[in-house]
C-alpha cells in the first residue's frame, strides 16, 4: 500500500512538475510577445493601470513616460504627440478634457476622438491649430480642477473641450473627510509582477467562442455581479429609475462653478453632450451592454441610467445657452448602436469620427479657431508641471 501511495505521489509530483513548466513557458513568451510587440520590459510591472498614479497632493494624471501596448504618455503627461511647454506665437491650443472615453479606448491607435479632431483641423485648413489630449482616465469632479490648473493651464491652451460623462456625474460622491485613496503600487500584491499570460489566454479564448454563446456567457456572469452589487450597496432599497433632483442640480451648479474657472484662468470652455448606447427601445438588444455599465452605477436601474443621461445632457444644453458657452451635441450626434459604439460609452472608430466632426463644427461655428479670436482675457501667471 505504501508503495501504491508512492507512486502516486510521484506521479502527480510529476504532473504538477510539468504544469509549473508549462505554466512558466507560457508566461515567458507572453513577456516576450510584449518585448518584440510593445517594447515592455521583461520583468518589471506591466499593465494599463500603470499610465496613471496620484502626485504627491493626490491628483490623479497620466505618468509622463509610461505606456501599455497602444497607449503611451508623452512627457507632458497627456496622451498623444508631445507638444512644446511654450507657445508658438500665432498658434491656438485646444486642450480636450474627459476620461476614458476621450482619452480613447477600443479605437486602433491614435484612433481617439482629440487625435482625429486634430487631423481634421489640418484637413480644413487650420494647420495652426495645435489639440492635446489632457484626459485621464477616472478624473471626477473632486480633482478636475486641481488637475487643470496644475498641468492643463501651463501649456496656456486658449480653449478646453468639457467631456464630462454625465453618468460619472450622476453617481458622484464626494469623499468622507480624512479619506483618501491609497498611493499607488502601496500593497505587496501591486508590487508583485503580474502574469501577462492569463489576459492573452482570455482574448484568444474569446475569439474562438462563437458570439451568440459569448453574450450568453457575458449576461449571466453580468447579472449576477449587480445583484451581489446591489445586494451590497442598496440592500433592500430598489434602484432609482429616475436621477433624483437634487443629484441634477448639484451637477448644474458644477457645471456653473467649472464655466466660470475655466474663464477666470482666461480659457474659452467649450461644452459637450455625452453619448450612450441606451435607450429604452435597445435594452434587450444590448442587455450585456446594459449590465457592464450598471456595475458603476448600482443606485440607479437601467431606466435610471437612461434617465440620468439625458437630463445631464439637457444641463449641459441649457446652461452652454445660458452662459452663451458652445456647446458640441455629440450625444444627438451619435447613433444608439454597435457601429458607433464598442461598448455602453465607448466609441468605435466611426463613433470617434462622428465625435470628433461634432467638437469640429462647434469650434468653427463658434469662431474659436480664428487666429485673432481672443474669447476672454489671459491669465499669465501659471503654475508650471513639477
Amino acid at each position: 500500500m505504501r508503495s501504491s501511495r508512492g507512486k502516486r505521489a510521484i506521479v502527480l509530483g510529476r504532473l504538477a512538475g510539468h504544469v509549473l513548466v508549462a505554466a512558466l513557458c507560457l508566461e515567458t513568451a507572453a513577456r516576450l510577445d510584449d518585448k518584440f510587440s510593445y517594447g515592455a520590459p521583461f520583468w518589471r510591472y506591466y499593465d494599463p493601470d500603470g499610465l496613471r498614479a496620484p502626485d504627491a497632493e493626490g491628483v490623479v494624471r497620466n505618468v509622463p513616460g509610461a505606456s501599455f501596448e497602444k497607449w503611451r504618455i508623452n512627457a507632458l503627461g497627456f496622451r498623444g504627440e508631445t507638444i512644446a511647454l511654450e507657445r508658438v506665437p500665432g498658434r491656438r491650443r485646444i486642450g480636450c478634457l474627459g476620461t476614458s472615453e476621450t482619452f480613447g479606448l477600443y479605437e486602433r491607435e491614435s484612433g481617439e476622438w482629440p487625435a482625429r479632431l486634430g487631423r481634421l483641423l489640418k484637413e480644413k485648413s487650420h494647420p495652426d491649430v495645435d489639440v492635446f489630449n489632457a484626459s485621464v482616465v477616472g478624473l471626477n469632479r473632486g480633482t478636475r480642477q486641481r488637475y487643470v490648473d496644475k498641468y492643463v493651464l501651463p501649456l496656456r491652451p486658449d480653449v478646453l473641450v468639457l467631456y464630462l460623462n454625465v453618468l460619472s456625474e450622476a453617481s458622484y460622491r464626494p469623499p468622507l473627510p480624512g479619506t483618501s485613496a491609497p498611493p499607488a503600487g502601496a500593497s505587496l500584491w501591486a508590487r508583485l509582477p503580474a502574469s501577462r499570460v492569463l489576459p492573452k489566454l482570455r482574448r484568444a479564448v474569446r475569439k474562438l467562442v462563437p458570439d451568440s454563446i459569448w453574450r450568453r456567457y457575458r449576461v449571466w456572469s453580468l447579472s449576477r455581479a449587480v445583484r451581489r452589487g446591489e445586494a451590497a450597496v442598496l440592500g433592500t432599497r430598489p434602484s432609482a429609475d429616475v436621477l433624483p433632483a437634487e443629484a441634477a442640480s448639484r451637477f448644474e451648479a458644477y457645471l456653473r462653478d467649472l464655466i466660470g474657472a475655466e474663464r477666470e484662468r482666461g480659457i474659452a470652455p467649450v461644452l459637450a453632450t455625452y453619448p450612450t448606447l441606451g435607450a429604452v427601445t435597445n435594452r434587450e438588444r444590448y442587455r450585456a451592454e446594459f449590465l457592464d455599465e450598471r456595475i458603476w452605477h448600482l443606485e440607479l436601474s437601467e431606466l435610471g441610467m437612461i434617465d440620468a443621461a439625458t437630463r445631464l445632457n439637457d444641463v449641459i444644453r441649457r446652461v452652454g445657452g445660458e452662459l452663451a458657452v458652445p456647446v458640441a451635441d455629440a450625444d444627438a450626434a451619435l447613433p444608439k448602436t454597435s457601429d458607433y459604439f464598442s461598448d455602453y460609452v465607448h466609441y468605435t472608430d466611426a463613433g470617434a469620427e462622428l465625435v470628433a466632426g461634432t467638437v469640429f463644427a462647434a469650434l468653427e461655428r463658434a469662431g474659436l479657431l480664428e487666429s485673432g479670436v481672443t474669447p476672454v482675457k489671459r491669465v499669465e501667471t501659471v503654475e508650471r508641471p513639477r
